[in-house]
């Protein structure tokens, strides 16, 4: 039916619709129908059906019915069909307009850190991206120092090199974009990798002192 009924209301239905009329019982129900009545169903499913159904949800009418289970099918497989798209989508990062091979890959590990954190990208996406950016942006840092070191006479080239040597990197996830970072963004590595007071090696991820000489890594 598409609420054209080909027969009548009981009788009895239109005296218990006028008697709620007649208590005040007009107004909004809850939206998945009134407590008394998703109860009787259930009874009435386990005395007739011998099944107990978990949950009752009323509707006015089996339109209203099947656009909500439609509705939550959607919502429920959305996320595994975005996925599909979720890798090229990443891959077509955005490169600043002249900038060099380095800038670009950096950019480009920034991006996809923040697309795992926003829930844009699967761990074995992420995984996938951030080795091969990762293999770009080191090669392309070798390739500028190794251009920059012939360079000769050339001031601001000397500048920008020496900033760039400050710019420790990761042994497990390779050069950090942050500038003057201490601790490894991803990991929580100490970046310097070694005590400055004693030259012991610093292992521990997140690690504030040295663990031979008590010396303070970092505030």
């Amino acid at each position: 039916s598409i609420g054209q009924p080909d027969f009548d209301v009981p009788d009895r239905v239109k005296i218990a619709a006028i008697d709620s009329i007649n208590r005040g019982f007009n107004k909004y129900t809850v939206t998945q129908g009134i407590p008394e009545l998703r109860e009787r169903i259930r009874r009435h499913m386990r005395e007739t059906r011998h099944w107990n159904p978990e949950e009752v949800f009323i509707t006015s009418g089996v339109s209203g019915g099947l656009m909500l289970a439609v509705l939550a099918l959607v919502v429920v497989l959305y996320p595994l069909f975005d996925d599909l798209s979720k890798p090229n989508r990443s891959a077509r990062r955005s490169k600043p307009e002249g900038a060099a091979p380095s800038v670009e890959a950096v950019q480009a590990l920034r991006e996809i850190e923040f697309d795992r954190e926003t829930g844009k990208l699967s761990d074995s996406d992420y995984s996938a991206l951030k080795t091969k950016y990762t293999r770009e942006a080191v090669a392309a840092f070798r390739d500028e120092e190794a251009g920059l070191s012939g360079a000769q006479g050339d001031a601001a080239e000397a500048v920008i090199l020496q900033y760039r040597r400050r710019q420790l990197g990761c042994a497990t996830c390779g050069p950090r974009p942050e500038p003057d970072a201490i601790y490894c963004s991803h990991c929580g590595r100490y970046l310097a990798a070694s005590c400055a007071h004693c030259k012991s090696p610093i292992a521990e991820i997140g690690a504030r002192y040295c663990g031979s000489c008590g010396e303070t890594l970092a505030a």
